[in-house]
């Protein structure tokens, strides 16, 4: 029995520790669990304002840097300026002496060989002497062959005047005449016309009568024999042959003056014809010799105009060669007078001639640069010192990043963030470049500085756009991003008997606006929520996480 009881005792023991293990685990569960989450710092979503600003540093220089370039190859006997000193348009900056003697020998020397090469030049223009006289003869053939054609043909147009021709075609007019008053006189009741009428007139009277006969026969075939109608019929027939006798000896009477008066008109046309084929006769006869000249004249003419535009065509050949050679030969006078001209300057400029010794101001500023002392030698084109115009204004260029880049336009005004002396400073954007020492990230911003500045000066600029307010404001360490764009990690919470329990929520969200530590943005928020800005460890949606002590 004891045993028994001590094995009960033994027993309750064991279940009364494992229930206040059990008891334990469970009440410390949630905070074990924490212990291997990873820590958040959150902040509260609010409403408010936001300007997009960029901050830009960078130094001041001067847009008017006036650089005073050597001239030439000298020596510096005197400085006159030191950096840092206001000189006005005029003032004498350094005082030159002369050249070197061996400097001056060789551009002697090259000066000397250049006029030499020139003269070599102009002596090569090139001729056309034997196409132009060839042309010339050709021209003067050709005009002595018109002449002749032209003269040859005046005598052929005057062979109508030759007095021989003037006489037959005097006759052959005048029979002309003749022909046509016959012509006139016998188409006229008294000529020809007349005798025409009467014949015309003659032969219808015979036809006429020659028709009765006919009627009357006809009729008298129908009459009895022995009748008193017979008798008279045949009576009136005898009278009508009577008068057909008449009538055809009246109509040969006329037909022969009808022909009468047409042989005088035929007559007198033949005379005329006559006349006129003497005339022609006459005519070429005197145009047969004068003809062979012209003839002989124009073969002339056209034998020289061949050999002319044989002449021409070799001329413009020759002249079309004889221009690219000269062109060319001018080229080559031109070049070597340039070279002669350049020599000389050189020469000229050595020696000092035309040149003032002294090196003036051409604008008025400040001294920026002072590069060479007293008996330091400089060469052409050498910057000796850098004249700042503060008139011209001054400018300021900065690298930025493209995202700051993009924010910006031109005609952006900045304010100056650590200026605090004279009239407030501004910078004007006047222009976004790629920078060329980070093409990929970075760009060029150009400001045209207003303000009371030095060059050399840094200066910070604030640049962007105004301010304005949105509902949605969060830090920038908030928004996250990944291939599917931007978004804000959002605590929610759980509770249990234990307590609350705290996850991740993504929330898709587009950024509006943002300045240099906050970011406007709008998604499915609303205020009070509460999102992630750091962990400790990566978080992704849905993981649950603890929240950093504030």
């Amino acid at each position: 029995m004891e045993n028994s009881g001590k094995r009960r005792e033994w027993v309750k023991t064991v279940a009364i520790i494992f229930l206040a293990i059990l008891l334990v685990l469970t009440f410390f569960s949630n905070t074990i669990s924490n212990m291997s989450l990873p820590e958040v710092s959150t902040v509260e979503v609010t409403d408010g304002s936001i300007t997009a600003k960029v901050r830009a540093t960078g130094k001041v220089s001067a847009i008017g840097n006036n650089e005073v370039k050597a001239e030439g190859t000298r020596t510096i006997a005197a400085v006159k300026v030191k950096a840092g000193q206001e000189v006005n348009e005029g003032d004498i900056l350094f005082v030159m002496g002369e050249a070197g003697t061996e400097e001056l020998e060789v551009a002697t020397d090259a000066r000397d060989s250049a006029y030499y090469a020139n003269e070599r030049a102009k002596v090569s223009y090139p001729t056309n002497t034997a196409a132009n006289q060839s042309m010339w003869r050709a021209e003067c053939e050709l005009e002595d062959a018109e002449n002749l054609m032209n003269a040859a043909e005046a005598q052929l147009l005057s062979a109508a005047s030759d007095p021989e021709v003037l006489e037959a075609k005097a006759l052959s007019e005048a029979l002309y005449s003749y022909y046509l008053d016959m012509l006139e006189i016998e188409q006229g009741d008294d000529g020809f016309g007349g005798a025409k009428k009467i014949y015309e007139d003659e032969r219808a009277n015979v036809e006429e009568l020659q028709q009765k006969i006919d009627v009357a026969n006809i009729e008298l075939g129908g009459l009895g024999i022995d009748t008193p109608e017979r008798e008279k019929k045949e009576a009136e027939i005898r009278a009508l042959e009577i008068q057909m006798v008449d009538a055809n000896f009246a109509l040969t009477e006329a037909e022969r003056q009808y022909s009468s008066a047409q042989s005088n008109t035929s007559a007198a046309y033949n005379e005329y014809m006559n006349a006129e084929s003497k005339y022609q006769t006459t005519l070429s006869s005197v145009n047969s010799s004068l003809k062979s000249a012209y003839d002989i004249a124009v073969s002339r003419y056209n034998s020289a105009r061949s050999a002319y535009n044989s002449a021409s065509d070799s001329y413009m050949v020759s002249t079309e060669n004889f221009n690219q050679s000269w062109a060319q030969a001018n080229i080559n006078v031109q070049e070597a007078q340039n070279t002669l001209d350049k020599k000389q300057a050189k020469v000229d400029n050595l020696q000092g001639v035309g040149e003032d010794v002294n090196v003036y101001a051409k604008v008025s500023g400040i001294v920026n640069a002072v590069n060479f002392s007293s008996g330091d030698k400089v060469i052409k084109d050498d910057i000796m010192c850098v004249i700042e115009v503060p008139d011209m204004g001054y400018k300021m260029e900065v690298s930025v990043t493209k995202d700051q880049a993009n924010r910006l336009k031109v005609g952006d005004v900045g304010t100056a963030t650590n200026y605090y002396w004279g009239k407030s400073t501004e910078g004007t954007v006047t222009a976004i470049r790629t920078d060329p020492k980070d093409p990929q990230s970075k760009r060029i911003i150009e400001f045209d500085i207003d303000g009371d500045v030095e060059n050399g000066q840094e200066l910070t600029l604030s640049v962007g756009q105004k301010s304005a307010s949105y509902d949605y404001l969060v830090p920038k360490s908030a928004v996250k991003s990944d291939n599917n764009g931007y978004f804000v990690l959002v605590i929610t919470s759980k509770n249990n008997a234990l307590g609350n329990r705290y996850f991740a929520k993504r929330v898709p969200v587009e950024i509006l606006a943002e300045d240099d530590s906050n970011r406007a943005i709008s998604g499915d928020l609303g205020y009070g929520d509460f999102v992630i800005t750091n962990s400790s460890t990566k978080v992704n949606s849905g993981d649950q996480v603890k929240l950093a002590d504030s």
